[in-house]
């Protein structure tokens, strides 16, 4: 679960459709991935190989790097001012004039160190790391406890569990995030916090988009163990000579039921299996059986 993981059902839905933007929107949710794994990887481990993989990695090196040289991006566009200015029309001695005077209001403040180069070697050192364990896992599959391949990380502030994941992913990390950009904006003013606003506004929202996913699995579940309750003890009552019930909870339900209760008691049954496999989770296998490798094959004699 996690950032990004919500949004698989809108890629599937787009590409089983055949719909002709769908490269266009894959490019634009792996610009997405990639803008939170700049900050992700030191909140969170055990990303997913299909979520973090080397392209989304080096476009967010590419976010950094531009993050890094926005500042001299900036110097570069008040230093060209004349010459756009003379491209419209307008007299190239204004922007000679205009420019020394954005210059002074845009000169770099003190800081303590280059805190958009940390940032930059930071993530280059730890994502890296990520994409090690990664592989490394890849390659041992069947040896190594998997993962789930889409998986966008397990967060580190859970502290293995002690805390509720959902509070950590929807608030936790988010306050840790502006956290984090309000100490590296006061060693070094130059580095936007707007930044770090916008990332943690994208992790929360994204976050809270997939508690609904999830909540909405959940209700699903529970309706169904409802629904398959009901039309059980229906198929008993009307296999003991009754008539069915109407009502599940307060909730009128119209049955259109055969006439003949030896009809009726099949298609309750029917109904019933039907919501009680919808009911039914998937049965995982346990940690140890993940963990052992798999049989070697056999030799031929």
């Amino acid at each position: 679960m996690g950032l990004g993981a919500g949004s698989q059902s809108y890629r599937r839905a787009m590409f089983s459709a055949n719909d002709p933007g769908a490269v266009v929107a894959q490019l634009i949710f792996s610009l997405v991935d990639a803008f939170a794994l700049t900050i992700l990887v030191f909140f969170r481990k055990n990303f997913g190989e299909r979520f973090l993989t080397v392209f989304k990695f080096g476009m967010a090196v590419g976010i950094l790097a531009f993050l890094m040289g926005l500042r001299s991006l900036v110097a570069v566009l008040i230093g060209a001012l004349p010459l756009f200015m003379g491209m419209f029309g307008i007299s190239p001695f204004l922007g000679m004039l205009a420019a020394p005077m954005l210059s002074h209001r845009h000169a770099e403040p003190q800081a303590l160190f280059d805190a958009a180069k940390l940032l930059y070697y930071a993530f280059i050192f730890v994502g890296g790391g990520h994409l090690v364990a990664m592989w490394l896992r890849s390659w041992r599959i069947g040896d190594k406890v998997p993962v789930l391949s889409r998986s966008t990380g397990e967060p580190l502030l859970t502290f293995n569990g002690r805390l509720n994941y959902w509070l950590v992913v929807l608030a936790l990390e988010p306050l840790c995030v502006l956290l984090l950009g309000q100490i590296l904006n006061a060693c070094d003013p130059r580095l936007p916090y707007a930044y770090f606003v916008v990332l943690a506004l994208f992790i929360q929202a994204s976050a809270f988009h997939q508690y609904r996913l999830y909540k909405s699995d959940l209700l699903d579940q529970q309706d169904a163990r409802l629904m398959a309750g009901f039309y059980t003890e229906q198929a008993k009552r009307v296999a003991a000579g009754g008539k069915p019930a109407w009502k599940l909870g307060g909730l009128f339900m119209p049955l259109m039921l055969p006439r003949k209760p030896a009809m009726q008691v099949d298609v309750l049954r029917q109904w019933a299996s039907q919501y009680r496999a919808e009911a039914e989770p998937v049965a995982l296998p346990s940690s140890s059986e993940e963990a052992s490798p798999p049989p070697p094959p056999q030799q031929a004699a």
